[in-house]
């Protein structure tokens, strides 16, 4: 049997007496760097194009950590939009902290297949995942949320 992985954060699940000489890499790469990044850290999107966010898992080569990686706790997205930006998050339960820090386009947060929320230039918002589509829950922008 081999290492498996929590369905929400994907952090590394060893199997008794399987990772012999290498569990240190393991719990590093794949739970330690993922709690890390899932309390704390911050994903920066840059750019126009569409991004769909998706789990990774660490093992003990290496973190796996890359540019669409869900399991950030912020999502900013930074430099200049010429249209709305499109960020698919997956459809399990998660919350993220969004901050719309570029200029020219407002940010559409969203689940496969939904619709999503707006997140206006210059606005920080919680959204999360509540089974069907991500919705907010607090803004930075006086826009009908509690703020």
């Amino acid at each position: 049997m081999t290492t498996g992985a929590t369905p929400q954060l994907g952090l590394a699940l060893p199997v008794q007496g399987e990772l012999s000489g290498s569990w240190g890499n393991t719990v590093n790469n794949g739970i330690t760097e993922y709690t890390d990044i899932a309390i704390a850290g911050t994903l920066t999107l840059t750019g126009d194009g569409a991004v769909t966010l998706a789990n990774t898992t660490g093992d003990d080569l290496a973190t796996n950590i890359g540019s669409t990686t869900a399991q950030y706790a912020i999502i900013k997205i930074a430099g200049t939009l010429t249209t709305t930006k499109i960020v698919t998050g997956p459809s399990y339960s998660k919350t993220y902290v969004v901050d719309n820090a570029a200029t020219g386009g407002a940010v559409t947060f969203k689940a496969a297949g939904q619709t999503g929320v707006s997140v206006a230039v210059g606005e920080k918002c919680t959204v999360y995942y509540n089974g069907t589509d991500y919705v907010k829950v607090a803004s930075s922008a006086t826009d009908g949320v509690s703020t």
